[in-house]
């Protein structure tokens, strides 16, 4: 059981979620104003606080605010559920030091999966280590990598970003391609800025107003819609991730298509490497090359997999060489998906509008089955 304070000015809110969070055994204190939630918060342990941001005395923003200089509830997840679902509304709340963001009306099912992820939170911030920086690295980064043309690596980050997404997680998608970003092209994504216009140095307030919304409610920190000369620098990823995995459950990294900076810096970081190819020899040479490289730079650095994707009905070659090639079977094979074209030329991902199809169905429970085993 966990203790969790809810500071909602709305009395039938209050007393909704109360009987909604002690259905999972919960322990529930009710505050009516920004400033008794603050007292509150200040006179007794909690594991989570619930928090509105439209309240006569102090809003959400200033109380989360309040939350993070005081060194007893710095480190205390707060969940923001509010009627305000505006990107401004977002971006200050993670400015703010919010740890998720829910809209009313919410989804029961979701608010239980975000409670749990934040409960979780809190137990591996009281755990941390003494002078370590409890709210760095809590999320978890996985790179889907091709190197090559064709293979369906964007596809297969946006299916993975999206799986993990509808089972509550709080999940950003990162395109560093320098060529021109395709992640912004499948989700018909506008891109007014990208990681293109970042400073040297970014902070979690710049990196927050960097970020696009998909109607899906995905986060994506955008490739720039037209080619340049280099992706971004060792350090200003690394900051950009920083940043990312304080407010992200899940960061789910779309690779260049080269070995640049960014994309060496997120292989470091990753937990998972999902390898992308097509049973055809170019793509299998590739995918080999690449399980060396991360053999090699990164011994005890996290797993990766191979996930063989068929793009087109025809197999160039049988199972049997790709195994050989590969010097074992892939750990996910996705079978052809005639519905895939369509929703490529559509710009609706399959995860999001036909979540059942073959694609979505056979790489949304491997992304799963992989979160839930990290």
């Amino acid at each position: 059981m966990a203790k969790l304070l809810v500071v909602d000015d709305d009395a039938d809110v209050r007393g909704l979620l109360r009987v909604t969070l002690a259905k999972l055994g919960h322990e529930i204190t009710l505050a009516a104003r920004g400033e008794e939630g603050l007292r509150l918060a200040a006179s007794d342990s909690y594991d989570l606080i619930v928090l509105d941001l439209m309240m006569p005395d102090l809003d959400g923003h200033e109380v989360t605010r309040r939350l993070r200089a005081d060194s007893k509830t710095q480190n205390t997840p707060i969940l923001i559920l509010t009627a305000r679902a505006q990107t401004a509304d977002f971006d200050a709340a993670v400015e703010a030091g919010a740890d998720s963001y829910l809209a009313k009306p919410y989804d029961a099912d979701i608010l239980y999966r975000r409670v749990a992820d934040l409960l979780k939170q809190s137990a591996e911030r009281r755990q941390a280590a003494p002078g370590h920086n409890a709210q760095a690295n809590l999320g978890r980064v996985t790179t889907v990598i091709g190197l090559r043309g064709g293979t369906g690596t964007t596809t297969c980050a946006i299916t993975l970003a999206g799986a993990r997404l509808r089972a509550g997680r709080r999940v950003c998608l990162v395109d560093l391609s320098p060529s021109g970003g395709h992640v912004s092209l499948h989700l018909r994504l506008p891109v007014p800025v990208s990681w293109a216009n970042l400073p040297a140095a970014p902070d979690s307030t710049t990196v927050a107003h960097h970020l696009l919304r998909h109607d899906s409610g995905l986060l994506v920190l955008a490739a720039p819609a037209q080619p340049v000369r280099a992706g971004l620098a060792a350090p200003t990823f690394r900051a950009v991730l920083d940043a990312l995995l304080v407010f992200f459950t899940d960061v789910i990294v779309d690779a260049a298509p080269t070995l640049d900076e960014a994309t060496w810096t997120a292989l470091g970081a990753s937990e998972q490497v999902l390898v992308v190819c097509t049973p055809e020899v170019c793509a299998v040479h590739t995918a080999v090359g690449i399980l060396q490289v991360l053999a090699s730079a990164r011994p005890s650095g996290g797993l990766a997999y191979t996930v063989l994707n068929h793009v087109s009905p025809e197999h160039n070659l049988p199972l049997s060489a790709v195994e050989k090639a590969l010097g074992g079977p892939p750990r996910l094979v996705i079978p052809y998906d005639r519905q895939q074209p369509l929703a490529l030329t559509q710009g609706a991902p399959l995860i999001f509008a036909q979540p059942g199809a073959l694609l979505p169905a056979a790489l949304g429970a491997f992304a799963l089955s992989l979160r839930e085993a990290a």
